[in-house]
């Protein structure tokens, strides 16, 4: 469902049976359940849009101390002329016993240069929670883009680096890529 009512705009979705069985494997409607989700944003003024969102996954867990998957989301993001500036925050708690529930924040700003030329820079901290004997990591992602368009052809650099990749103390990544996207 998705609709706008003046200033707000709503989004909320229902799936049934929210995992999936391999085709040739055998399961009962018991064994599945149900992912439901809601989204609303508001923009109060021009150039800014506030929104929030939930998500709750009941897919069937056989573990006694497991409870549903429960994700939440808040963002703003406000522009002003070529300038925009985003802010996030969101966590999700895992429902699967033992497993780690994640605590995001991001922020980013995009500057539109002309009409040809953008660049843009992102931060994200993502903390994976303390699970019994192992200790709570920060993932720590930093991007910055920039993507240049002429007629049909647009030619776009990215790069980013994480630390603790995935909440993985002392595993680092870091990744560039050059894309050109042609329009027909």
């Amino acid at each position: 469902y998705r609709n706008t009512f003046g200033m707000f705009s709503v989004s909320a979705g229902y799936t049934q049976n929210g995992t999936s069985t391999a085709e040739s494997a055998s399961s009962g409607e018991a064994s599945h359940g149900s992912i439901t989700d809601i989204y609303v944003s508001v923009s109060p003024i021009d150039g800014l849009t506030i929104g929030g969102g939930h998500a709750e996954n009941t897919s069937a867990d056989t573990s006694a101390t497991s409870e549903d998957t429960q994700s939440s989301v808040a963002q703003a993001v406000y522009s002003t002329g070529p300038v925009s500036f985003g802010y996030r925050r969101a966590i999700q708690d895992k429902g699967t016993a033992g497993a780690a529930s994640r605590d995001i924040e991001g922020m980013s700003i995009a500057f539109n240069v002309n009409d040809s030329f953008a660049v843009s820079y992102g931060v994200q901290d993502m903390e994976v929670e303390a699970i019994s004997a192992t200790a709570a990591v920060t993932e720590e992602v930093t991007g910055i883009s920039a993507a240049y368009t002429s007629g049909a052809a647009s030619v776009r650099v990215n790069h980013s680096k994480a630390d603790n990749d995935n909440g993985s103390s002392g595993v680092d990544d870091e990744t560039t890529e050059v894309s050109l996207v042609l329009s027909f």
